[in-house]
């Protein structure tokens, strides 16, 4: 098992099945204010003692940085190394600096052969270039995270993820509806507000469930588990459209209205850095998304009104 301590932030998150960030500030009094290492391996004995299991620790001001110095804190023969490895605040930068590029999270081996036919092959050879020259080669965003990640610049917090197995949202309807347009406007507002709280706790979701209760209160429930983990309004929203799609030609068979419609997403994980070469059309979204999220944020919800809603309550008037 692996445990990348990063020290900023007061929460613990599971990266994977095997390895999860630990965040210990605010525990500096608890620890007599003794350096981070002699914190690590009191730990990792401890664990070792009770359990049996060996646990490598790296760790840093960042969570790039802690997840990099747990793979250099693995005990290996003639190494000395002791499963414990902390980069000094300050020392971020000297660190990465002789590592292949290759073993930044992000780099997969596709962008690992773009980079080094450039000649880039350790986060050396790009510290000299300056950002404009990265986002020349490699688009801006590319060349803006590239530039932090080679200085180990990374602002992504620890976020606790808690016992959050579903995020949903559903409503009780004022009265029963017929018109699916109606219903489907209601439907892209949950949705909405669920992905907007899977993104507050930085979390994603693969399996989507509509719920949909009949006005003699039947209720149908059907899900939908997407390839990808997404915390996209409009990924969401076409996966629930299609699943009210199919419910709602049941309402039509049985001649009723619906009284309630909900939306909830499960399968959830902890969310990660944007995949660099995702598509053009899901980097679109995600930058749209944060856009709205930031008009939101200062504003308040109802800033930005999508324009379902808008022709819903136009049919409604």
């Amino acid at each position: 098992m692996r445990v990348a301590v990063d020290t900023p932030g007061k929460h613990n998150e599971p990266a994977s099945i095997d390895e999860f960030y630990l965040s210990l500030a605010g525990t500096e009094a608890l620890y007599r204010h003794e350096p981070l290492a002699v914190t690590a391996a009191r730990i990792r004995q401890d664990i070792l003692t009770r359990t049996g299991m060996s646990v490598s620790f790296g760790g840093g001001s960042n969570r790039l940085i802690a997840k990099m110095a747990v793979e250099v804190a693995k005990p290996k023969p003639g190494t000395g190394r002791q499963g414990v490895f902390i980069v000094p605040d300050g020392g971020e930068a000297e660190f990465v600096a002789p590592l292949d590029l290759a073993l930044i999270p992000g780099i997969g081996p596709r962008f690992a052969e773009i980079l080094r036919r450039k000649g880039l092959v350790k986060a050396q050879d790009v510290l000299p270039l300056d950002r404009q020259t990265l986002e020349l080669w490699f688009g801006q965003r590319t060349g803006v995270w590239l530039f932090d990640k080679v200085r180990g610049i990374s602002r992504t917090p620890v976020v606790g993820r808690g016992d959050a197995k579903s995020v949903s949202r559903e409503t009780t309807l004022s009265r029963d509806l017929r018109d699916p347009a109606e219903l489907e406007a209601i439907l892209f507002l949950l949705t909405t507000r669920v992905a907007g709280q899977l993104r507050d706790e930085g979390l994603v979701g693969r399996t989507v469930t509509l719920k949909l209760r009949h006005d003699d209160f039947h209720t149908v429930t059907r899900r939908q588990t997407l390839e990808l983990g997404t915390d996209l309004d409009a990924e969401i929203y076409h996966a629930a459209r299609g699943l009210f799609q199919q419910a709602f030609d049941g309402v039509r068979a049985r001649n009723r209205g619906v009284r309630l419609i909900g939306v909830a997403v499960t399968n959830l994980g902890v969310a990660a850095e944007a995949d660099l070469f995702e598509s053009e059309e899901r980097r679109r979204r995600r930058e749209l998304t944060a856009a709205v999220d930031k008009v939101r944020e200062k504003y308040g919800f109802s800033a930005v009104t999508p324009g379902a809603i808008l022709r819903a309550r136009r049919r409604r008037d």
